[in-house]
């Protein structure tokens, strides 16, 4: 499995990046895990867009959604073109039920619904879906094959149930989104700070933590400073670019 850090800010990029994207592969599955905005723009210096088979939408907050719209036209281009055929498989969660029903209706995707605890087992990649804490109806996933395993928080509060899913995964791609003294902030709209992800690492153990979904106006020193007060493991925070075979 191999992972790829397109993009790692919230909710706006900095100059010239991207919002949240990842790619993650596996045998013949070409996976782009939430496409934010920017993500459009930054594809190809990774990949050819048109490799993406699969797509994954954690939630329908902008900076996790929002260049769908020009996947999909990039993907619409390719089959009037004759470069791609038939529509990409596209998992999202039912609701808002009005996001859900346009999506339905494009052509350039077929669509299936997210559902807790729901498995995908795809070609190369098999993925689980668990509920997270967040304003909209937003999903945690975890995907695995063969013995490698990745699982993203993507916008949560701390769960005690979050750290017993992604216990001794691979990598832990967990959000954090607001700094150490901001807890109750964080509580109140959905995320996690840089210290709750810490002891969650602590329980969860993985063999990496990355931090992403930062916000651009933070110090990175002091993001990881705060993280690596707490978490002494190998950890990193995301960084556009950043790729990982496991």
């Amino acid at each position: 499995m191999e992972l790829q850090i397109v993009g790692c800010w919230a909710p706006y990029p900095r100059t010239g990046e991207a919002c949240n994207g990842y790619l993650v592969k596996a045998g013949q599955t070409t996976c782009l895990l939430d496409c934010g905005h920017g993500v459009m723009s930054c594809l190809g210096k990774y990949i050819d867009p048109l490799e993406i088979n699969l797509v994954m939408i954690s939630h329908f907050h902008p900076d996790h959604y929002v260049d769908l719209y020009a996947l999909r036209h990039l993907f619409r281009a390719a089959r009037y073109q004759g470069k791609k055929v038939g529509p990409v498989d596209l998992f999202i969660p039912e609701h808002p039920q009005e996001q859900y029903q346009y999506w339905q209706a494009v052509p350039e995707f077929t669509v299936y619904p997210i559902h807790p605890s729901a498995r995908v087992a795809l070609s190369g990649l098999n993925i689980e879906f668990y509920p997270a804490s967040h304003p909209l109806p937003s999903y945690s996933l975890k995907f695995w094959t063969g013995n490698a395993s990745l699982y993203y928080s993507s916008d949560t509060s701390a769960r005690e149930e979050m750290w017993e899913q992604a216990e001794g995964a691979d990598i832990l791609l967990g959000e954090a989104s607001l700094l150490a003294q901001d807890g109750e902030l964080a509580y109140e709209l959905g995320h996690m700070t840089t210290e709750q992800l810490a002891r969650g690492a602590l329980k969860a153990r993985p063999g990496l933590l990355i931090a992403t979904h930062l916000w651009p106006g933070f110090d990175s020193t002091i993001l990881m400073q705060e993280i690596q007060s707490i978490y002494t493991g190998p950890a990193v925070l995301a960084y556009a670019g950043f790729s990982i075979s496991i």
